[in-house]
Formats: C-alpha cells, sequence, structure tokens
C-alpha cells in the first residue's frame, strides 16, 4: 500500500499519463480511502444508536405463487409479452422466486444455498438471463416507491459497458461506486481488459468480498454469466472465484435460446 504522500503525488497528474502500476496503486488507494470513511460513519452510526432504543425489523416474505404474480406483470410491461416457462426453466425461476420473496424453504433446496448471499445466474446465450434480473430490479424499484422497503432492491449493470466506459470517460473511472450496495453484474466474464491486461471486474469482486467479510457491509453480488463456473476461474482466477462461491448461490438455467 502507498502513503498518503505518494497518493498525492500521484493526483497532481492525468490518470493517462501514469503507468499500469502507478494506475492500479492510484486506484487501490482510493479504495483503501473510502473503506476508512466507511468503518468512521460505521462508528459514528453505532454510536447513535447506543442510546436508542433497539428496533426490530420486519422481513417481508412472499410465496413462490405471490412472486409469480409480481414477475409476470412487470415482465410483460417491461417487454411487451408474456414470459415463456418451459420444462426446463420453470424449478430455476421457483428458486428465483424463493429467493426474491424471501421464503426459507429456499434454504433447503441445496445445502449451501443461503438468503444471505447474491444469485449467480448461470445459463446459455439467449436463455433470458438479463431479463430475468431486469424484471427482478424493475419490481424492486416499483415496491420501494409505493411501499418505502427496499426488501427486493438492487441495481444492474453491464459488466461490458463498464470497462467500456472506464476506459472511453475520464469521469467515469470512479470504481468506488460498484462497490457499495446490491448489485447485479450481467453478462459477467464478457468484459475486456483494460490498460496493462487489469481485470477491473476482478477488483471489484475482491473489494465487495473484503467489504462484506472485514468490514460487515452485507451488500449483496449478483451476477450472470454464460460461463461455466470452471471458465470463471479460469478468468478470473481460483481467489475469485471462490469469493463468488462464498458469496453467491449459483443457480443454472437450462433451456435453448429464445433469439430467433
Amino acid at each position: 500500500m502507498i502513503t498518503q504522500r505518494h497518493y498525492n503525488n500521484l493526483k497532481r497528474f492525468s490518470f493517462d499519463a501514469l503507468n499500469s502500476d502507478q494506475q492500479k496503486q492510484l486506484l487501490e488507494y482510493e479504495i483503501y480511502l473510502s473503506n476508512e470513511r466507511d468503518k468512521r460513519a460505521e462508528l459514528e452510526k453505532q454510536n447513535q444508536l447506543n442510546n436508542k432504543t433497539e428496533k426490530k425489523i420486519f422481513q417481508t416474505t412472499f410465496t413462490i405463487d405471490e412472486m409469480k404474480k409480481f414477475f409476470d406483470f412487470f415482465y410483460k410491461r417491461e417487454f411487451g409479452k408474456d414470459f415463456i416457462y418451459t420444462s426446463e426453466n420453470k424449478y430455476t425461476l421457483d428458486l428465483l422466486f424463493m429467493y426474491f420473496g424471501r421464503n426459507l424453504d429456499f434454504e433447503l433446496e441445496k445445502e449451501n444455498y443461503s438468503l444471505k448471499k447474491g444469485v449467480g445466474l448461470i445459463g446459455g446465450c439467449g436463455t433470458g438471463k438479463t431479463s430475468i434480473f431486469k424484471t427482478f430490479e424493475t419490481l424492486g424499484k416499483e415496491y420501494y416507491y409505493k411501499h418505502h422497503s427496499n426488501v427486493f432492491c438492487f441495481r444492474m449493470e453491464n459488466s461490458n459497458q463498464i470497462v467500456l466506459e472506464y476506459k472511453s470517460d475520464k469521469e467515469k473511472r470512479d470504481l468506488l461506486r460498484f462497490v457499495k450496495g446490491d448489485r447485479c453484474f450481467d453478462d459477467l466474464g464478457s468484459e475486456d481488459l483494460v490498460f496493462g491486461g487489469e481485470n477491473l471486474l476482478k477488483d471489484v469482486i475482491e473489494t465487495r468480498y473484503h467489504n462484506r467479510i472485514v468490514n460487515e457491509k452485507l451488500f449483496k453480488t449478483h451476477f450472470s454469466t454464460n460461463l461455466k463456473t470452471s471458465e470463471l476461474r479460469d478468468f478470473y482466477g481460483d481467489r475469485v472465484r471462490d469469493r463468488l462461491n462464498e458469496t453467491t448461490n449459483f443457480i443454472l438455467l437450462k433451456g435453448e435460446s429464445f433469439r430467433k
């Protein structure tokens, strides 16, 4: 880790004028500063709560049928057509309805499934991964506006678009905006490497894991990918693959492509 003085010296220069090592040092130190700010804010918040009566938070839960009605409504509103249920994808959708409905039966479906983790949706091209997550994202926004509850809320990001914007727009090179809050990284593993062969999403995933485990920020990381689990390991390395396995429920979406 570089010092504050070294960081200040690097900030004097344009980001593009720095070599790849200096760019990495700059980004890592900015992530460190953000984490330290979060720690201070959390301590201040805890101090304020110490003199208050602890309140119990009501956890809203929904059945599979209730979530299916929500999903079908917002899918049709979003895409102008009904979602196509098949013998291959129905079980996966039921799992997602249980998960997003906070139904404890979800955790009984597989030994390591947990409602505290995110969802990693794995499947071939055209099987509907993006549209499924987009529907749940829209559902979460609408539910928040109407009921002032963030029970379903997450923000969806396209992995490749993150990298493209980073390379082309200096104003969008702040990766810190991707390490906080519940996020869904769509099409994970499709993104290009950047200057000097850096993998931006790898750094984002590592930082989100650090915040979850070390700083106890229980932000959920969702993702969709066309890659198999072994290919995720090849693309991001053993360390990140293990991080994802620890913090996400891997769910397979089977079926033929709906794209014609």
